[in-house]
């Protein structure tokens, strides 16, 4: 860098030497790092079809298709940032952002057999909140729950009921778009819930940022897990991962879930109030996997406004998730009332309890009877990729 910068300003005759140069570098705040492994596969395909384009008409439209790509991008993070500024100013809007960490397996053994081993996923689904900075770790193991929309929409709830103060009116949440746990009808449902039980919120924003580009607050906190993590050895059970994630810092709180989820996915059942709609109130097909903003508004029970823009000033369209028909359906009073518990503990395959009995031998026998005492279920399809669609995510759409 300092010989491309010298050589295109040798004709002004300025020239640095390498310790001023690092110097400078440093008080602007940039830095190097890796180059990113998780990369935007629209990017990576239009630089493919840029870099073999047959003529540069074609170069040209689509480097600007690209651009406009990137640009839609930006507009999500600068969004981000906005609503982040905004609620450090003010008291009755809250920012949050939220992302579910990588499995953390367990036991996490360095036995080189635990590598074709069948291990106990420990979940995380973070909160990081923009005003204080604070960083909330909803955890659970799968022997718990799984890791699924109504797992996600119950960590969000009992996080906004809990940490949200009276004195809020609106919220932004900011998310990835994974739509088997964000971007679906269970956590439509469960903001709707919120906007009846939450005794100030008005309205509720939540917005997905572009699929590729989503850089967020909570990959800086789980590198500061992972690396807590190579230091720390063998961990047991689950409960030495909540451990460990609370001696990363002050600001890291652990909220253990365990019997704290909520059957959301009853609200869209066969008798439940709510319905998962494929058109907008207009009659327009609506495709979920487009929308990048949905808004939640007090005084429109049962109804979204969506919109796939980033743009503020752009029009929203209204779903309305009431069951019914009609125009005029309304929500019962206490529509919500139905709310209840998850039923207690979830069973693994008999698969992955064979090979957790095989790792006994490497686990303390202090901690052979939690994994003995899990519950199995044969017909249970394990080790599903949480990020790529399953069977049933029509439904959660």
């Amino acid at each position: 860098m300092v010989n491309k910068f010298n050589e295109e300003n040798s004709k002004d005759g300025i020239k640095v030497t390498y310790s001023s140069y690092r110097r400078i570098f440093k008080t602007v705040g940039l830095k190097f790092k890796s180059p990113a492994t998780d990369t935007c596969g629209k990017c990576d395909e239009f630089q493919s079809k840029i870099k073999f384009a047959k003529s540069d008409d074609e170069k040209a439209s689509l480097s600007r298709e690209h651009e406009l790509h990137l640009r839609k991008a930006q507009a999500g993070y600068d969004l981000k940032n906005k609503f982040k500024k905004i609620s450090r100013e003010e008291k009755t809007v809250k920012c949050l952002i939220f992302d579910l960490e990588q499995v953390l397996p367990t036991p996490n053994v360095s036995c080189g057999k635990a590598y074709y081993w069948r291990q106990l996923s420990t979940y995380n689904l973070t909160v990081v909140d923009a005003s204080t900075k604070i960083t909330y770790n909803y955890m659970w193991h799968e022997g718990e729950a799984a890791r699924g929309a109504s797992e996600i929409a119950s960590c969000l709830f009992n996080h906004i009921m809990d940490e949200i103060s009276d004195e809020v009116t609106h919220l932004y949440l900011f998310s990835d778009c994974c739509s088997g746990q964000n971007r679906n009808s269970i956590i439509a449902a469960m903001f709707l819930t919120l906007l009846e039980t939450h005794s100030s919120l008005k309205t509720i924003n939540h917005i997905f940022l572009l699929p590729g580009h989503t850089r967020m607050e909570c990959d800086s906190r789980y590198s500061r897990i992972e690396a807590k993590k190579e230091k720390s050895g063998l961990i047991s059970v689950p409960s030495e991962w909540y451990a460990l994630v609370r001696s990363v810092s002050d600001t890291y709180k652990v909220i253990e879930m365990k019997d704290k989820f909520i059957r959301f996915r009853s609200f869209l059942e066969k008798d439940g109030p709510l319905i998962m709609r494929y058109k907008l109130e207009d009659g327009t097909k609506m495709y979920w996997s487009e929308m990048h903003w949905f808004q939640y508004q007090a005084s429109l029970r049962g109804k979204v406004q969506v919109k796939s823009s980033f743009a503020e000033d752009s029009a929203m369209s209204t779903l309305n998730m009431i069951r019914g028909t009609g125009k005029n359906r309304q929500l019962p009073a206490n529509w919500f009332s139905g709310l209840r518990p998850e039923a207690p503990g979830h069973p693994i395959s008999q698969a992955k309890m064979n090979d957790l009995l095989s790792l006994l031998p490497y686990v303390d026998e202090t901690y052979h009877d939690f994994y003995k005492s899990l519950k199995v279920d044969g017909q249970i399809d394990e080790d599903c990729d949480p990020d790529l669609p399953s069977d049933n995510d029509e439904f959660y759409l």
